[in-house]
């Protein structure tokens, strides 16, 4: 911890530097007598007891004797823990109402900067190499601090209830540090800490709907109801059905106000009373998963008719090079090497989406161009858990436009119901004052792919119950897949598990809901999809070869990985909805719109389905 006197005519306050890492810091003012009076303990770290007299702690709970946790965050955690020693200084209520308001302030901001150096905790400004071995402990480092400052930010929230102006803390300020914290420990991967802290922002939302309990419901009350469903869901555990029954409730509720989004809420409530009322199905009754064959020769019909409508995958093989020109890497270093990448990381034990944190904690924080990307991957300089998975080409501002005038359709995948609408879809989609190429869901694809050998995303289904074929331009990919399964049966027969996350996203002036931000999506048990002997019969492998294309129908699990001993993988890929998919696809759009706040997005997403 630095202290900075400021530059103003005052001259009676100071700034005070909270590093973070290496190259991150946060600055907050303080009044330069209650800097004076906190410095001391601060700087020597001294570990003060409890005032038996004042009950106020002065130390950081549980972490006496520590060495593993900074000086920053001791710093914060004193400074936010009813300041140490101010009883013996015989302070004015003024000051003590200063430092009162100062920790919470110094607990946020350190929160959101640790939040946003969480996946590169350790980068300084010297690095020469791009990657380092010792990102592991940094990290432990990192989430050593946060697990210390987390029974502080529990005790400022858990103090008397408010509303009166003199409390430390009023609701919408626990509310705010609970999401930050939250947000930290996400990025963390801290994943039972992040639940419990959704757990305390659940129980914020009740309180405050306890006391408005018999009101009308309105459309204010209803995205209430809404918020609370999504902080019960990610609180969980996952995958409970006592969780999805107190969700579906909630949502309930929020249907029962009369709003646009009254046909999201609903379908969205019955979605999870599903899932809350669903058994065990034995597998046996599917059979044995239908072998992933090869097609050379087929017309569009026989496409349809017998791999498209059944939703069964399949390889084509002989028309990988005539879709992608021959395409190479110095083609795409060429054509694209100047697109932004920012890689994703599998971490298999991570609660996302196929396994991938965007900005894992093995990259070293630039962005990179994609030339520079695919030198370092062609030179084994980047760890096989980093890859580029799914960039798109087609973005305005950040996209590859003459690569794509280098691809060639197949006309099998040509029916897109948002790239060749029909004139009832495009007039449809102008009635609510939208395009047909501004509302696809894929409008920056195709995309493009970038891995080392041994990259692997995890078992996932695709976004919006979409279709996609990828062409293997370099490489060898093994897909493992579970094809053929019902939509509705993905939960009880492979274990999915529906997972919702919040965040916040500004401070502005709105109401609660239009704050946070609320994602969500689906994960697979992989190691036990795997390995489990059960499983064996209704799970298919295939290996796909350069120059070939595979085909995934909606909603079939797949897991990829780029095969070691074939060289670093090249592909290009793309999703689409057609008359096939439309109908799950518009209900998916519901399900995300319900539980989607933070102003026009849900809105958007009701009237797209």
């Amino acid at each position: 911890m630095v202290l900075l006197p400021e530059q103003s005519k005052r001259g009676s306050e100071l700034l005070i530097s909270l590093g973070v890492s290496d190259c991150e810091s946060s600055f907050v003012q303080l009044p330069l007598k209650l800097v004076l009076r906190l410095l001391v303990p601060v700087e020597s770290v001294v570990l003060w007891g409890r005032n038996a007299s004042s009950g106020m702690y002065s130390t950081l709970p549980d972490i006496q004797g520590r060495e593993a946790v900074p000086k920053t965050a001791r710093a914060v955690a004193l400074l936010s823990s009813g300041l140490p020693g101010m009883q013996s200084y015989g302070s004015s209520e003024l000051l003590k109402r200063e430092a009162a308001g100062a920790g919470p302030r110094l607990l946020q901001l350190w929160l959101k900067k640790l939040s946003s150096a969480a996946a590169r905790p350790c980068p300084g400004k010297g690095r020469k190499e791009a990657f380092v071995d010792d990102t592991q402990a940094c990290l432990a480092k990192a989430r050593t601090s946060m697990i210390a400052l987390l029974p502080v930010l529990t005790r400022l929230v858990d103090r008397s209830p408010m509303p009166t102006s003199e409390q430390i803390l009023r609701r919408e300020e626990k509310r705010r540090l609970l999401l930050h914290a939250k947000a930290a420990c996400q990025r963390l991967l801290l994943g039972s800490e992040a639940a419990s802290l959704a757990g305390m922002l659940a129980e914020l939302a009740e309180v405050q709907l306890a006391r408005r309990k018999g009101s009308e419901v309105t459309k204010q009350l209803a995205d209430a109801h809404g918020l609370l469903a999504a902080f019960r869901l990610e609180a969980g555990p996952a995958g409970e059905p006592s969780v999805y029954a107190k969700a579906a409730a909630d949502l309930q509720v929020a249907a029962d106000a009369p709003s646009e989004r009254q046909p999201s809420w609903a379908s969205t409530a019955d979605f999870f009373r599903r899932l809350a009322e669903q058994r065990k199905v034995g597998l046996s009754a599917l059979g044995r998963a239908a072998k992933i064959v090869r097609v050379k020769n087929f017309t569009l019909e026989k496409f349809w008719a017998e791999y498209h409508a059944p939703r069964r995958p399949i390889v084509l093989t002989g028309h990988g090079h005539a879709l992608a020109d021959g395409i190479d890497w110095e083609d795409v270093q060429a054509l694209c090497g100047s697109m932004h990448i920012v890689p994703d990381e599998f971490i298999p034990e991570a609660p996302v989406w196929a396994g991938l944190v965007r900005g894992g904690p093995s990259w070293d924080g630039q962005t990179w161009n994609l030339s520079a990307w695919i030198s370092q991957v062609q030179a084994g300089r980047v760890p096989k858990q980093l890859g580029v998975f799914d960039k798109g080409l087609a973005g305005k501002q950040n996209g590859c436009h003459a690569l794509l005038k280098r691809l060639r359709l197949p006309s099998i995948f040509a029916e897109d119901v948002f790239k060749r609408p029909s004139a009832s879809f495009r007039a449809a989609l102008e009635a609510i004052g939208r395009s047909p190429e501004e509302a696809d869901p894929f409008k920056e694809h195709p995309s493009i792919f970038v891995q080392s050998p041994g990259f692997v995303s995890g078992m996932h289904t695709d976004t919006l119950a979409s279709h996609f074929w990828q062409v293997n331009l370099r490489g060898r990919k093994r897909w493992t897949l579970f094809p053929g399964i019902p939509a509705d049966l993905l939960e009880p027969l492979l274990n999915r598990t529906t997972h919702v996350y919040t965040q916040l996203v500004n401070s502005g002036t709105e109401s609660d809901a239009s704050r946070v931000e609320v994602l969500w999506g689906t994960t697979f048990p992989d190691k036990d999809l795997l390995s489990t002997e059960i499983f064996h019969d209704v799970r298919s492998e295939v290996v796909v070869e350069e120059g070939e294309i595979i085909y995934i129908p909606s909603d079939t699990p797949h897991r990829v990985e780029c095969l070691e001993g074939s060289g670093p993988c090249l592909s290009i890929s793309m999703n689409f909805i057609d008359p096939v998919n439309a109908r799950s696809a518009s209900a998916r759009l519901r399900e995300a719109s319900a539980l989607a706040f933070g102003g026009s997005a849900s809105q958007s997403s009701s009237q797209l389905a």
